[in-house]
């Protein structure tokens, strides 16, 4: 005669893969909220002589003299056969919006906040990477940056 109990699982077996799919279904919905909020509210300041992106967990904080402003320039992150967005590294989108760490189709990584529709600045830093960030209107971003660098260095 068997012993059909001993093939039953443990009590806590079914408890903890409850447990592991709950969390693991909150932290989907945490990061897809995330995203749906941050495409909304993230924004790119100037204050003082750092550039600071704001409303996104993963946004840099960086000094103007940081930046290689001279590479500074709009582009098209879907057309743009440099600065195309080839892969993630650590980053993902969602209605529109795109954020974190990427490679771009020339090979360097880069720190991408790029909304849908807006212009595009890519801001090589002199850390090893480029800046991808979506503003509202980029000549006069791009002038402000280059203001800003001028009177850092006075």
């Amino acid at each position: 005669m068997t012993d059909s109990s001993a093939s039953l699982a443990p009590p806590w077996r079914p408890r903890l893969v409850r447990d592991i799919i709950i969390v693991v279904v909150v932290v989907i919905v945490a990061v897809v909220a995330h995203i749906l909020w941050a495409g909304r509210h993230m924004r790119v300041e100037l204050a003082g002589n750092t550039l600071v992106v704001r409303g996104d967990l993963l946004g840099p904080t960086l000094r103007v003299d940081q930046l290689d402003l001279g590479g500074a320039r709009i582009v098209d992150p879907r057309q743009d056969s440099e600065a195309r967005i080839a892969g993630t590294v650590f980053g993902g989108g969602l209605a529109g919006y795109r954020s974190g760490w990427f490679r771009l189709a020339d090979g360097r990584r880069a720190q991408v906040f790029v909304r849908e529709g807006e212009p595009t600045v890519l801001v090589p830093t002199n850390q090893g990477y480029a800046l991808l960030v979506s503003v509202p209107q980029a000549d006069p971003f791009i002038a402000a940056l280059h203001k800003r660098y001028q009177q850092s260095r006075d």
